[in-house]
Formats: C-alpha cells, sequence, structure tokens
C-alpha cells in the first residue's frame, strides 16, 4: 500500500513537470520578487498557480556558455508539495531553450516538521518522521556540476557533488564529502561547534542525478 501512495505522489509530481513548459499564449512567468526580473527570460513558464522562487546562472553543461535554472513551488504550498528546478541552456545565439525539470532534489514540503504535526495521510507522516534536518537540505548549481547538501544524522552533514557527463547527456555523483558537527561545552560554560571531515572521496555508486533518491540519504 505504502509503495501505491509513493507511486501516485511521483506521478503528480511529473504532472507538475509536464505543464511547466506551457505555449506562449499561457505562458505563466509569475515571479515571488521583482529582483528576478533581470535574470527572467521569455521561454521560462511555470503552470499555473505556481511561481519561480529563485534563478541560478551556471555553465551547466561545459560548453562555455551561462545556463539558468529556475527554481519555482506552488503559490499556495500544502504538505506533500516540493520544490521544481527547470534548466535552460543557452545557445550560441544567445536564447535559452528548456531542457529538463527535477522534481526529486528537494524533500518535501511539510507545514510543520514535528513529530506531533500529523498531516491525516499515513504515506506523508511516515516520510515526514524519517526526515532528518529537512530544511537545511540545500541544492547549489556551479559550473559543470550540481551540489546537494543535507543532514544524513542529526549530527553528520554530506555534500553530494554530480558532476556533468558529455557522453551521458547528464549529472553522474563523482564526489562525497562527510563532515561531522558535534557541540563541546568549554569550562566557562561556553558552547562551541567543531567540524570533522569524514571522508572526501568518490562514492560508492555513481549514480545519475535522475536516480537520486533523497530518502535514502535523510532517513529513509
Amino acid at each position: 500500500m505504502m509503495k501505491i501512495v509513493i507511486a501516485i505522489i511521483f506521478l503528480s509530481l511529473m504532472s507538475a513537470c509536464s505543464m511547466a513548459q506551457n505555449t506562449k499564449e499561457k505562458c505563466n512567468r509569475a515571479i515571488i520578487s521583482n529582483r528576478l526580473k533581470s535574470k527572467l527570460d521569455s521561454s521560462m513558464c511555470v503552470p499555473k498557480n505556481y511561481h519561480i522562487t529563485e534563478i541560478y546562472e551556471a555553465d551547466l553543461n561545459n560548453d562555455l556558455l551561462k545556463d539558468k535554472v529556475i527554481r519555482w513551488q506552488k503559490i499556495k504550498l500544502a504538505d506533500g508539495d516540493t520544490v521544481f528546478y527547470s534548466l535552460y541552456m543557452q545557445g550560441k545565439n544567445a536564447s535559452y531553450s528548456f531542457d529538463r525539470t527535477f522534481s526529486n532534489l528537494a524533500p518535501l514540503i511539510f507545514k510543520n516538521y514535528s513529530d506531533e504535526y500529523k498531516t491525516g495521510k499515513k504515506a506523508l507522516d511516515s516520510i515526514k518522521l524519517r526526515y532528518v534536518n529537512p530544511e537545511l537540505v540545500e541544492i547549489e548549481f556551479e559550473d559543470e556540476k550540481i551540489k546537494i547538501e543535507l543532514y544524513t544524522e542529526s549530527v553528520t552533514l554530506k555534500k553530494l557533488y554530480f558532476t556533468y557527463s558529455n557522453k551521458e547527456n547528464t549529472w553522474i555523483l563523482t564526489r562525497e564529502q562527510q563532515w561531522l558537527y558535534y557541540k563541546e561545552v568549554t569550562e566557562n560554560l561556553e558552547t562551541n561547534v567543531t567540524e570533522k571531515l569524514e571522508y572526501d572521496g568518490p562514492p560508492t555508486e555513481q549514480i545519475r542525478i535522475e536516480d537520486f533518491q533523497i530518502l535514502k540519504y535523510i532517513g529513509w
């Protein structure tokens, strides 16, 4: 039953992704802030009742041209919603064209992440209870790379580096870092936070970014 419910959630997310590329007549380019206007391109569209919350710029596919990524989500968020990232690649004529949308990079959104809060849906509550510091997950877009930073335990931070592969035409997990954060109380009762790099090297498995499953890392 759990797998069926999660499959339904996944299909609904993919449906939203497919709607992101509307026709010009129906193109919704709502933005959360006017500061994004200068980065917004006419090719960027999101579904009705969604808005763009951030725009990133980086040479994502290593062709020496700056591409753009839009982060978008529902205007009125509900439990189980997610954040989408759509990639727009720059061509030699300086125009941008839609490439793909990721719906699997960020954790699901909940109004409250406390153990006491219940959504009323068993599948969603089960996922929420297994999350570790979901509000601290960060996704960064750099030249050739997409970096995901998340906590696998309350004191363990992991950084995943996906590097663009021309052969695969996607980003492959090529590097992992793991940091241990812990607090120490001095004789003067001052609290110091210490960070220790535990691992920095190749991953145990080189997965494609499309196959990334955040629940495998943050508690499920």
